[in-house]
């Protein structure tokens, strides 16, 4: 089976030759730990473990236009949805076309990354907004 064969017959309760796996990346330390027992700078991890293929597809999920300061209050979530507008086309990569076009055709499986995480997504890129965010919650 082919990855995008085998991820549809995971998807679909079915009998798919094995499970796919689709590699996030081994840390340094467990490599260096893995050559101290042996393993060979030289060994092509990828005969070790059966690696699915995968394109990532990330679309552009922040707000636009961007927020010098996020809301703080229930009464700024309107302005929030205006700017998350699902329909603006520069949300897409610039090859959607090619991408949705090819999509059949190819082998490998299409990952979407919609998310990256709860509070990336509220706008928490340092610790006075990190506490913003958690009394926002609290209440």
């Amino acid at each position: 089976m082919n990855s995008r064969e085998r991820f549809r017959e995971t998807m679909g309760y079915g009998n798919p030759d094995r499970v796919p796996y689709f590699e996030e990346g081994i840390r340094d330390t467990v490599l260096q730990v893995w050559r101290q027992q042996g393993l060979s700078p030289q060994t092509d991890l990828t005969s070790l473990f059966p690696v699915d293929q995968r394109r990532e597809i990330e679309l552009d999920l922040s707000p636009r236009p961007s927020f010098k300061k996020w809301p703080a209050s229930m009464g700024e979530l309107k302005q929030l949805r205006q700017r998350l507008d699902p329909d603006d086309p520069r949300r897409l990569p610039e090859d959607w076309q090619d991408i949705v076009h090819t999509a059949s055709t190819q082998n490998t499986v299409r990952m979407l990354r919609i998310h990256r995480g709860f509070f990336v997504s509220m706008g928490v890129e340092g610790w006075d907004r990190f506490r913003e965010v958690m009394l926002l919650l609290l209440d």
